[in-house]
């Protein structure tokens, strides 16, 4: 539009300039000089005008007009310029509406907060011009029914769930994790449960409470249902303290597997993998993910760790993390929230590590192995040759009721946590098993090979992206070992 009216302007500028020039002659359409019979006299009609505008105190009529001619133009242009821009801009204010016009009302259920999401919904689809306008009201619209009807449950229907649903997204349900946590134990877990129950009712109806996204931060409710959550979680881990333990046959292979993320690095999207294809940790009886703080990897909230800050220095000799102190208190909330005493073997694994819990529990099951692990003070796997690496931690179910009842007389030294750990297992008596097969690492002997996923182990290490991660399982489950 704008080149087209600045044309006109220039056209009108020359054709001025033409007409006003004194003695100009205006064309035929055939292009010959034939002239009317009465040019004559205007031609001295415009030469007595030129004469009389070089007289003194005379003014420049025909500059006038032209400047006039000009500056009408541009107006003109700058109106019609400004009026394109305002129609386009007002696009995406209209109320729903598709490029043909179409304008469809905003949605008005009664429930202020399901018509806040779908409103924003609609909103946010349209704003991103990703795709007609009238795709937006078709998915949108179309998906009205069946997550205002998850709206109505009164478990299931949160804020999130709904503006996922809108979405076309997969949405999560929540779980109340005392549901799980008090079963298996005797009466003393019934007021627990009751009130974890409440608390847990606190947490869905926080969750239905819907705020717009600009609202002031004191008008959101996320920190409050996550402390919420922290509340709940503190009474299932009494709860299952609590469970009635039986005793460990030999031979057992049930793992309770445990990572801990640092919540600023890839480590969230590696366990987030893990979790979508249940793989990993994800494939053991029973597992569970620390942080320092509570968030949600996907299907799985965290456990914190209070009072642990998760940075920590590197050793500039041997490049490794200073980390013992953080791993001690790791341990100690591992110890203490009591999911382990459930299971025969406890691992750790760190999220990096590709790790397979069906060989583990092959290896478990091997005789030696067994009545090793069920002796004495327990055991644990020495997992390389240069001494216990780790990437994965493996140990007894005895070996933890040692650790539980005299972890306090290991010192928080040397600063490598897989040396202290290493260095606590004989502090206590805890029986070493070469199992050399269980890690195929990069800093044990396989620097050249570790990355090809091959052989007999139990896990591999490193593998930094969740894509070098997927690989290499993909690799290792091709195999068949036993």
């Amino acid at each position: 539009a704008l080149p087209i009216c600045l044309a006109q302007v220039a056209e009108n500028l020359f054709s001025s300039q033409r007409e006003l020039r004194p003695g100009a002659m205006p064309l035929p359409m055939d292009g010959r000089m034939e002239q009317p019979a009465d040019m004559r006299a205007v031609m001295h009609a415009q030469n007595d005008d030129e004469q009389q505008s070089m007289l003194p105190g005379a003014r420049p009529t025909q500059g006038k007009w032209l400047t006039s001619r000009v500056i009408a133009g541009l107006v003109v242009c700058t109106v019609g310029v400004a009026a394109f821009i305002g129609i386009f801009t007002s696009k995406s204010q209209l109320r729903w509406g598709d490029a043909r016009g179409i304008i469809t009302e905003v949605m008005n259920t009664g429930d202020a907060g399901y018509d806040l999401i779908f409103n924003s919904t609609m909103k946010g689809c349209l704003d991103q011009n990703t795709i007609p306008d009238y795709l937006c009201y078709n998915q949108v619209y179309g998906r009205h029914e069946a997550c205002f009807a998850l709206r109505q449950d009164k478990i299931r229907g949160s804020c999130e769930a709904v503006a996922e649903c809108l979405r076309g997204q997969w949405y999560h349900h929540p779980v109340n994790p005392c549901e799980s946590a008090c079963k298996g134990g005797g009466s003393g877990q019934v007021p627990l449960k009751e009130a974890c129950d409440k608390q847990w009712k606190v947490v869905t109806d926080l969750g239905k409470i819907c705020v717009p996204d600009d609202a002031p931060y004191d008008q959101k409710v996320f920190w409050r249902i996550n402390q919420q959550k922290e509340y709940v979680e503190s009474m299932a881990t009494k709860c299952r303290a609590l469970i009635t333990t039986t005793t460990t046959t030999t031979g057992g292979s049930s793992l309770f597997c445990f990572a801990l993320v640092v919540p600023w690095t890839k480590e969230v999207s590696l366990m987030g993998l893990q979790d979508a294809i249940q793989a990993g940790i994800f494939g053991c009886e029973g597992h569970a993910i620390y942080s320092d703080r509570v968030m949600r990897i996907g299907n799985v909230s965290t456990r914190k760790l209070e009072h642990t800050n998760l940075h920590c220095n590197f050793s500039p000799r041997t490049h490794t993390a200073m980390n013992t102190w953080i791993f001690r208190n790791l341990w100690k909330k591992v110890l203490a929230d009591g999911d382990w005493k459930q299971h025969d073997w406890i691992v750790k694994v760190d999220p990096d590590t590709m790790f397979l819990p069906e060989r583990l529990r092959h290896k478990v099951r091997e005789h030696w192995i067994a009545v090793a692990g069920q002796a004495d003070n327990g055991a644990y796997f020495n997992n390389c040759k240069f001494g216990l690496h780790g990437p994965i931690e493996v140990i007894s179910h005895k070996a933890m009721e040692t650790m539980d009842s005299r972890l306090d007389n290991c010192h928080a030294w040397p600063p490598q946590e897989d040396v202290y750990l290493r260095n606590c297992m004989y502090h206590l008596h805890v029986k070493k098993l070469n199992v050399f097969s269980a890690l195929k690492e990069k800093a044990c002997g396989h620097h050249f090979d570790y990355w090809n996923c091959y052989g007999n182990f139990v896990a591999f290490h490193p593998f930094k992206t969740p894509g070098s991660w997927a690989h290499c399982h993909r690799v290792a489950k091709w195999q068949h070992f036993h």
